[in-house]
C-alpha cells in the first residue's frame, strides 16, 4: 500500500541499505509507475482474498521482510460518518493488513526464515486528531493485533512492529502543507520541520536488520516528537463541504 511520495522515499532507501525489493499493490497505477522507476518487482494485491494473494507470494524465492504500508486516509467529522465509509477504512486499512501479513508469515514459516513484518501506522493512533476517526480508529485496531503476531510468531523467529508516523511529506499530506498549515504544524513539531520519507524507512531497515534482533510487538514514533507537544490551535485541515 502507500502514495506514491511515501513509496519512493520508502523504496529508494531499503534498496540503498541492500535490500531487494518487490512492492504489492491494489492500485495498477501505483505498480507500474513504481516499476518503471525503481527497477522492481511488482504484483497486484486484493486482500480480500488470501488465494489470490499468495500465489503471487510464493513466486518470490526468499521473503525476510515486510513493510506493510495503509493508503486509504478519509477526512471527516466522526458525527458526518456512514457505515459504508467504516466497512472501508476497515477493509483497506486493517484487514488489508492482516492478510497480507498472514501470507508473509506463512511463507516465511514455510521456508523457514526468521524474519521481520513491520506495519506502518499513524501517530493519530496514540492521540486525537482533527476530522481522522476514520482513519485513526481503523489503524489503531492493528496495534492489538500486532503484538498478538508477535507472541504467535515469535517460536518461528518472526518479529512484528509498528511504526506509527508523524507529519511526513507524502501525497496525503500535500494538502494540509500550505505555507500557513506548514508553518502551524511545524510551530508544534520540537524538531522544527516536517520528516521526509526517507526517516521512515531509516526506522524500517532498523526494524528489518540483525540490530533489532531482540525487539517485537513494539510501536516506534516517527515524528519529530509532535506527540510530545500535542500542539493546539487552529486546523490545518482544509474546510469540508
Amino acid at each position: 500500500g502507500g502514495d506514491m511520495i511515501l513509496l519512493r522515499g520508502i523504496i529508494k532507501q531499503v534498496q540503498n541499505a541492500g535490500a531487494t525489493v518487490t512492492i504489492a499493490h491494489h492500485y495498477s497505477d501505483v505498480l507500474e509507475k513504481l516499476e518503471d522507476e525503481l527497477a522492481i518487482e511488482k504484483f497486484p494485491l486484493n486482500w480480500n482474498e488470501l488465494d489470490y494473494t499468495a500465489p503471487y507470494i510464493d513466486r518470490i524465492d526468499k521473503i525476510d521482510g515486510a513493510i506493510i504500508c495503509p493508503f486509504w486516509q478519509p477526512v471527516g467529522r466522526f458525527i458526518d460518518s456512514t457505515p459504508f465509509e467504516w466497512d472501508e477504512a476497515i477493509d483497506v486499512n486493517y484487514e488489508a493488513a492482516v492478510y497480507i501479513s498472514q501470507a508473509v508469515a506463512k511463507h516465511m514459516i514455510k521456508n523457514n526464515v526468521a524474519g521481520s513484518i513491520i506495519f506502518l501506522t499513524s501517530v493519530t493512533t496514540l492521540m486525537p486528531f482533527v476530522d481522522s476517526s476514520l482513519y485513526s480508529t481503523s489503524l489503531a485496531m492493528l496495534r492489538p493485533q500486532a503484538k498478538m503476531a508477535a507472541v504467535d510468531c515469535g517460536k518461528y523467529g518472526i518479529r512484528v512492529n509498528m511504526v506509527a508516523m508523524g507529519w511526513i511529506e507524502s501525497e496525503s499530506t500535500q494538502s494540509y502543507l500550505t505555507d500557513d498549515g506548514r508553518k502551524f504544524i511545524e510551530n508544534g513539531i520540537p524538531l522544527g520541520e516536517v520528516g521526509q520519507p526517507e526517516a521512515v524507512a531509516d526506522t524500517c531497515c532498523f526494524l528489518l536488520s540483525d540490530l533489532s534482533r531482540y525487539m517485537t510487538g513494539t510501536v516506534l514514533t516517527v515524528d519529530g516528537g509532535y506527540t510530545l507537544t500535542r500542539s493546539e490551535g487552529q486546523s490545518p485541515y482544509p474546510p469540508i463541504d
